[in-house]
This record gives C-alpha cells, sequence and structure tokens, in this order.
C-alpha cells in the first residue's frame, strides 16, 4: 500500500509561481484528500472552477485592463495561497515531513508541468470558442 504523502507549502508557492493558479490549487485540493477533509476539498475544487470563469472573463476584457492587473494578481494569489496552505496544513505537513511523507521536488514538478499543460490548452479553447463569438 502506498504511503500518502502532502505537498509542502513551499512547493505549492513555487508551483503557483512558475506554473500558475490551477497547480497550486490542484495541490492543496490533493493535500485536502489526504488528510480527509473533504469539505475544503471541495471548496478548493469549486475555487478552481471559479477560477476558470475567471481566466474567460479576463480575456474578454479590454486588453489596457487585461494588462494592468496581470502583472501583480500572480504574485499575490501565490502567496496567498502559501500563506493560507500554512495557516490551515502547517501542523499536518510538518507532522508528515518528521516521518518523511512529503512528496519530493520532482514529483511536483510533473504535477505542475501536467497543470500548466491544461491551463493553456483551456486558454487556447476558451480563446477559440469566445473570440469568434466577439468578432
Amino acid at each position: 500500500m502506498e504511503q500518502k504523502k502532502l505537498y509542502s507549502a513551499k512547493e505549492i508557492l513555487w508551483s503557483t509561481l512558475f506554473f500558475g493558479v490551477f497547480a497550486g490549487l490542484y495541490l492543496l485540493m490533493k493535500n485536502f484528500q489526504v488528510l480527509d477533509n473533504t469539505k475544503s476539498a471541495t471548496s478548493v475544487r469549486t475555487l478552481i472552477i471559479v477560477v476558470a470563469v475567471l481566466f474567460g472573463v479576463y480575456l474578454i476584457a479590454p486588453f489596457e485592463l487585461s494588462q494592468s492587473i496581470s502583472s501583480i494578481v500572480g504574485i499575490v494569489i501565490a502567496f496567498s495561497l502559501y500563506q493560507y496552505t500554512v495557516k490551515n496544513q502547517g501542523a499536518d505537513i510538518a507532522a508528515y515531513k518528521e516521518k518523511q511523507q512529503i512528496h519530493s521536488g520532482w514529483k511536483t514538478l510533473r504535477v505542475s508541468v501536467v497543470a500548466l499543460v491544461c491551463t493553456v490548452v483551456y486558454v487556447l479553447a476558451l480563446g477559440f470558442v469566445l473570440f469568434p463569438l466577439l468578432s
């Protein structure tokens, strides 16, 4: 039987900064699932859907508006997600670290790259659907 492992708060932070919001939220959701906190896992899943809808709104926003918010929003989201993880899972992550049950950086990298690819596919698909409708 495979041991249940968590992603550390730093892994979630770096994943969010370099691979996007969906990567960080997915890792956070997986942590809640390992901790058998289904209510919080469901809340994060709902947040992923909300972020996906906001991406769609961002794509159709005027260029000047989208440029002004894009530079800082990612950093704010990444550090907010980090603080949320430390606050809500910090003790559990520390306990799992003592038992060496934290995912390796390579596993986190693989999951993050897949999340980034999914994000790109989603944005491209959304663009192909929305732009002809708005033209």
